[in-house]
């Protein structure tokens, strides 16, 4: 797993949890999304499900130790889904952005937006070469599902501009990250990637985790929503 992650940018482990925890984790995320139905996904997820604090710095923690190091923290969490009403899709892109706790005018550090109340912005490149994404998945994630299409390696590229980012996605081979239920996809956020709408939209609940290495935020930066 740890070798897929570097040579290839992403890894898909069959299993992350115990059936029953998944058919939990489903029961408490339903009431959670209908509030919030027309959107398709919800924010600041640590908050709105405080039972997944456990999990993230638990069994899941656990997945991404072999890359981060035992002390990688669970910095940001979101939850997807798909469905008939919300069949989004996702053109290609990188994850380049991070929530913090406060703006601050720092070279290096930018450009800034406000996101549900949180700041977000985009860090150095450094900072996300020691960031790993974590994603549950609730539901089986096959080819008719719009699940993630990643193009492998291109995380070794580092932050593209967009029109490399464009050529990239032109000339390379991309790849249907498909998960079965209970399974998780490892991603590093600088990996090109995708999401196509379902072609047979029910359910893609998906829980989303940003995990970072234990290091602290250079420049006096802090994480809005670290959990321990």
């Amino acid at each position: 797993m740890t070798s897929d992650l570097a040579l290839h940018g992403y890894s898909v482990v069959p299993s992350g949890l115990t059936a029953e925890v998944v058919a939990e984790l489903r029961a408490q995320v339903d009431p959670i999304l209908t509030r919030h139905a027309e959107r398709g996904g919800v924010r600041d997820l640590f908050q709105h499900l405080p039972s997944l604090v456990p999990l993230a710095v638990g069994p899941l923690q656990q997945l991404v130790a072999p890359t981060l190091g035992q002390g990688a923290v669970a910095v940001r969490a979101l939850l997807f889904d798909k469905t008939p009403v919300t069949n989004w899709k996702a053109t290609w892109h990188q994850d380049v952005t991070i929530s913090v706790t406060e703006y601050a005018d720092c070279h290096g550090w930018g450009p800034w937006s406000r996101k549900a109340g949180a700041w977000h912005v985009r860090p150095p490149a450094a900072v996300l070469d020691r960031m790993l994404t974590l994603r549950l998945h609730l539901d089986p994630c096959g080819p008719d599902n719009g699940p993630v299409r990643v193009i492998p390696g291109s995380h070794q590229g580092g932050r593209f501009s967009d029109s490399e980012l464009e050529r990239v996605a032109r000339s390379s081979a991309p790849v249907d990250c498909l998960v079965a239920e209970g399974g998780v996809l490892l991603m590093r956020p600088l990996i090109l990637h995708a999401s196509a709408p379902a072609a047979a939209p029910s359910h893609r609940r998906v829980i989303h985790i940003e995990y970072a290495s234990a290091d602290p935020l250079p420049d006096g930066f802090h994480w809005a929503e670290a959990v321990a």
